[in-house]
Formats: structure tokens, C-alpha cells, sequence
């Protein structure tokens, strides 16, 4: 089995990797279509604010799992906004506003890597990642979730609880999933951190 990422010290990414990174994109679109269905169910519920902040846990695990996988900078980014075309080729309600939301919660997941000069990949980046997309992703929730129409106080709250719905479902598919497919040799890292 070819190592993955981080063999090699190239940026540049491999036909290996960039395929990883579409599939991992093409199943999290579509998984995500199947959520934004449940969203719904629950904004008749609770409100657009609260559905979208316990939801959000798979939407910010795509380009973080690929990370964790690939190891390199960008590819967080790049899979977070492929995974946001394929929303938009499938169909996904919310149409091209996902590419904002692809290109900012990328952006913050690389902030989280970059942090750590994109040397660690362990729990801990992966978290701090996640966690600085739930707060990067406040711009595009207020400018295109509807947030700028509602009340301060109907959004604030469960935008601040966002991290406590996000970081565990994080936590499983995009560091627990990776860990997982290496024990079973079905892909091969450098040293597990």
C-alpha cells in the first residue's frame, strides 16, 4: 500500500490524494443533502439557529478527515470547498451560498493547521481547527443563514453552544474514521500521532 501524505515533503498533491480528496468531498455532499432534509425537519422545531448548530458536526468534518489523512497543506481547504461544489451539483437547497461557507470554514481549518506550522495532525489541531470554523463560520451564517433577520438573542446562544455539538462529531468521522481505516491497513500515514 502507497503512503499517503505525509511520505513525501511535496505540497504538490498526487492523483492518489487528489481522488481521496474528491470521494471524501462526493460522500460528505452527499450526507450533507440527507442532513439539510433534517434541518429542515428541525427549524419547523426549534428555530434555524439551533438546528444549525447541532447539524453542523458532519458539514466541518469533510476537509478536516482529509487532512487527517493526506497531510499536507490546502488540502483541508481544497476538499471543504470540492465538498461544497458537490452540495451544489446534488442539488443542496442552499445552492451557491455553500461556496462561501466551503471557502471560509476551509479557511479556518488551514488557520488551525497553519497555527501549528503544519507539522501536527493530531487530535488537538484537529479540534482547534474545528473550533476555529465554528467561529469563522459566523460571517457566512449572519450574511447568508438568515441570522441578519433574527433577533441577536435567538442566534447568539446556540452559535456560542456550536462547539459543544461540533467538536464530538469532529472528534469521531475526521480523526476516529482515519484511525480506523490505518489499524486496517486500508491506508497508510506516517507516524500516528
Amino acid at each position: 500500500m502507497k503512503d499517503i501524505g505525509s511520505a513525501t515533503k511535496s505540497h504538490r498533491f498526487s492523483s492518489l490524494e487528489i481522488v481521496i480528496m474528491v470521494v471524501i468531498a462526493t460522500v460528505f455532499g452527499l450526507v450533507g443533502l440527507g442532513l439539510n432534509s433534517l434541518f429542515f425537519l428541525l427549524s419547523s422545531i426549534m428555530g434555524p439557529a439551533w438546528s444549525s448548530a447541532i447539524l453542523a458536526g458532519p458539514f466541518f468534518s469533510c476537509g478536516l478527515m482529509a487532512a487527517r489523512i493526506i497531510r499536507k497543506p490546502g488540502v483541508a481547504f481544497s476538499t471543504q470547498v470540492l465538498n461544497s461544489v458537490a452540495a451544489i451539483l446534488f442539488g443542496d437547497p442552499f445552492g451557491v451560498t455553500n461556496l462561501a461557507f466551503g471557502f471560509v470554514q476551509g479557511a479556518a481549518f488551514e488557520t488551525g493547521f497553519a497555527i501549528c506550522r503544519y507539522r501536527k495532525w493530531n487530535w488537538s489541531v484537529i479540534l482547534l481547527a474545528a473550533f476555529l470554523a465554528t467561529i469563522f463560520d459566523i460571517g457566512p451564517m449572519y450574511l447568508f443563514g438568515g441570522f441578519a433577520s433574527m433577533p441577536l438573542w435567538s442566534w447568539l446562544g446556540p452559535i456560542m453552544l456550536r462547539p459543544l455539538f461540533v467538536l464530538p462529531i469532529v472528534y469521531v468521522l475526521a480523526i476516529g474514521v482515519p484511525d480506523i481505516l490505518q489499524k486496517a491497513g486500508i491506508i497508510t500515514q506516517g507516524k500516528t500521532d
